[in-house]
């Protein structure tokens, strides 16, 4: 019998990792993580054990020049110890590679399925890998944007197996076969995604930066802290983990806020360029032969200005790169300002240069960033300091009155004076041609705060300890303030008492209170009695005391009665409350059929004994099986001659039978040697005895001639027309081997 009681209530403090506050740096590709290829890799913990094909994987890696021909694992979503299973996607410098495991097996193809694209992978470069694993058999490999064909490896015609919760998720590292693989050099922008990428999606996202909203989006490391090793999951599941030792360097992925493609299948007469405001980067003269060249802007300005002309600058700043793999592919730059081809344009290879300098923008190797430094006098516009606006609409921004008559520019498109806006933001004001004259001030139009509610006060039997928490997802801004000073968004309540919380910003305050108070408590016991067996019936009763009658019963059937009727062999519980207490019970409930009558049949008297199976029930299921050699299971194997019984018995009763099987003795001496057909009707044919029958019988005249041949022989044979003599037969069987000897064949009249 199985009680069912009331047990403490455990509560934990669960630390979320967005609480807590990192300096990252978003600009461009940001940062990378550099991995030593000896122990670094990140830990994601145990996450994506229910993920199920379609999967897509991405990263920009760069491998160290130092890096062995051994796999450089990327993403692994399990830890792949001991067995296959769940996705992984990797490199090495001649292979790209993606995978999934079935979780049958490990170090053995059977038991895995994936493609591998043979492809030199140019060491100290950055490349974008990308995997889409849509079916066991449809498997494609991105390479800059390059489907490439590849072959299969595995043979596993199962699905992918990802629920192994003790196994977690890494980057750059990869345990298979008894060997540990870490990668060496430098990783950023790892996006794992639950639906297969289009190899236009793959193109689209290659060289911008995501939301971290997009459909299908689980998993979204940019690895833009600057320190530590925490590193943040931007995807909505928010599966952040930890870095370990590894070193947090700028990164050199081609990587901005916006981006542009051209894909063609030759590049004579091809160009391809980039708007991003009144800022426009056009590449041409592509030659070397790239399969794609991706244009990018970066919408800030750069985290490394050491080189810029100070105050001569300004955000956006424009990359390229050209999709090659190796050290091929050149091309030429044109960076226009409202249509106007810039003055200059300062160069660095990527976003992990320190310092810029002033280099043509032709013949330009592989990937370029550059920034603009425009032709003019900057003014002094000035839209004066941030607004905070509480409770209005809109408001207006006015130009400054100094430059009256001048060319307006605003963020949102105006030429005039003044705009009125009504959306927080940042807006900016250009006044003249030169880009440099213009300023930007931030508006925020703030409500003040809305009414909220803690909850009705209760009056309760015991307190459960709740989470009192008004805003899903309060407004930025808003300070908390509970009684006993606390200033987090939610409070966890265990105690009874009066609970009020203050919620401010700057526009105002509301508050709201709510009290919980104890009710006395009552004492409920429940007790089905002991597990129940019924034998040989279709069902039977069982009851709760008639004093719970006005109390609140609930079975496990459903039915709210004081007793139900069962006809089902499993447990039932029952559930006895009130307002303030409450108390269950299980009782497992068997009902059991009387072991079935069986027989082995009759008695057997036979020559040799066939090896065969005693089998008293077909199903042996809550039996229990005695034989007369005093063995239990639920066959016998018999071998000999000799007797064979068994009892089958359960806790409703016994079944018996037995057998015997006897050696067949054969005498030969009843063999016939005369037999009289159509004499006296009494000895018509020659007759042996039927341990006999089926023997093959031969008969022969005095000259060695055959007459009769009968391989399966049933006491038919009289003579038919042969004269009356001496025949002389040879006899066949299991039993006796062979038998020769003569008969006399005497016909009547």
């Amino acid at each position: 019998m199985i009680f069912g009681k009331k047990l403490p209530v455990i509560f934990s403090v669960l630390l979320v990792f967005p609480f807590l506050s990192f300096s990252q740096d978003h600009v461009g590709s940001g940062r990378a993580l550099q991995l030593d290829g000896v122990d670094d890799y990140v830990n994601l913990g145990n996450i994506y054990d229910n993920v199920t094909l379609p999967v897509t994987v991405s990263a920009w890696v760069k491998l160290d020049p130092s890096m062995p021909t051994q796999i450089a694992p990327i993403f692994v979503s399990q830890d792949n110890s001991a067995l296959y299973n769940g996705f992984w996607l990797g490199v090495s410098a001649t292979t790209v590679f993606m995978e999934y495991g079935d979780g049958f097996g490990e170090n053995n193809p059977a038991y895995r399925r994936g493609k591998s694209v043979a492809v030199s992978i140019a060491n100290n470069q950055w490349v974008h890998v990308c995997g889409v694993m849509r079916s066991a058999f449809d498997i494609s490999i991105y390479i800059n944007g390059i489907s490439f064909g590849g072959s299969p490896t595995g043979d596993s015609y199962n699905p992918m197996s990802s629920n192994f919760p003790s196994d977690v998720a890494k980057i750059g590292y990869l345990y298979t076969n008894g060997v540990t693989h870490h990668l060496k050099g430098m990783i950023d922008e790892v996006r794992v995604w639950n639906r297969s990428l289009s190899q236009t999606e793959v193109r689209d996202g290659m060289c911008k930066k995501l939301k971290g909203n997009e459909t299908g989006l689980i998993g979204y490391w940019t690895f833009d802290e600057t320190t530590g090793s925490f590193c943040d999951d931007a995807s909505p599941n928010n599966y952040s983990g930890s870095a370990g030792g590894s070193q947090r360097v700028f990164s050199g992925a081609p990587v901005g806020d916006e981006s542009a493609y051209l894909y063609p299948g030759s590049w004579t007469g091809n160009s391809v360029s980039l708007t991003n405001g009144t800022d426009k980067l056009q590449v041409n003269n592509i030659q070397g032969f790239p399969t794609g060249v991706h244009v990018y802007a970066v919408n800030d300005l750069p985290s490394q200005t050491s080189g810029l002309p100070a105050g001569k600058f300004d955000k956006p700043y424009m990359g390229v790169f050209a999709g090659t793999i190796g050290n091929t592919g050149t091309f030429d730059a044109a960076y226009y300002d409202n249509n106007v081809l810039v003055c200059q344009g300062m160069q660095r290879r990527d976003n992990s240069v320190s310092s810029w300098s002033d280099q043509p923008l032709t013949g330009i190797l592989k990937s370029t960033e550059i920034m603009k430094v425009p032709c003019c006098v900057p003014l002094d516009v000035d839209l004066g300091v941030d607004q905070n606006l509480c409770d209005v609409a809109s408001c207006t921004l006015q130009a400054p009155s100094q430059f009256s008559g001048m060319d307006f520019l605003w963020s949102n498109g105006a030429t005039t004076p003044s705009i009125t806006v009504s959306a927080p933001g940042d807006y900016w004001l250009k006044v003249g041609d030169c880009t440099l004259s213009r300023d930007t001030v931030s508006v925020d139009f703030q409500r003040s705060p809305s009414p909220f509610s803690l909850g009705q006060d209760e009056k309760l039997c015991a307190m459960n300890a709740r989470f009192l928490s008004p805003f899903t997802t309060p407004p930025a801004g808003y300070d908390f303030t509970w009684q006993d000073g606390s200033k987090n968004q939610g409070m966890l309540v265990m105690d009874f008492g009066k609970y009020w919380l203050k919620v401010t910003n700057i526009c105002g305050s509301v508050s709201d209170t709510v009290t919980f108070s104890e009710i006395p408590k009552t004492n409920i016991t429940v007790d089905l009695g002991d597990d129940v067996r019924i034998c040989d019936q279709g069902s039977t009763t069982l009851s709760l005391p008639a004093d719970f009658a006005n109390k609140t019963i609930l079975w496990s059937t459903g039915s709210s009665a004081t007793s139900i009727v069962v006809s089902q062999s499993k447990s039932y519980a029952v559930k006895v409350s009130d307002a303030c207490a409450s108390d269950a019970d299980t009782v497992a409930v068997t009902f059991l059929q009387s072991p079935p009558v069986f027989s082995f049949g009759d008695d057997e008297v036979i020559c040799h004994v066939k090896q065969q199976k005693l089998r008293p029930v077909k199903d042996p299921r809550g039996l229990q099986f005695e034989w007369q050699d005093g063995s239990t299971d639920s066959t016998f194997v018999v071998q000999d001659f000799g007797e064979y019984w068994v009892k089958v018995s359960n806790v409703c009763g016994t079944t018996y039978d037995n057998i015997r099987i006897n050696k067949l003795n054969v005498n030969k001496d009843k063999i016939p040697n005369v037999i009289t057909p159509g004499n006296d009707l009494l000895n018509e044919n020659f007759v042996v005895e039927p341990g006999l029958l089926g023997s093959r019988l031969t008969v022969f005249n005095r000259w060695g001639e055959r007459v009769y041949d009968n391989p399966d022989y049933q006491n038919n044979w009289n003579g038919d027309s042969l004269s009356s003599g001496v025949y002389f037969y040879i006899l066949q069987s299991n039993c006796i081997g062979q038998v020769k000897g003569n008969v006399s064949l005497v016909k009547g009249d």
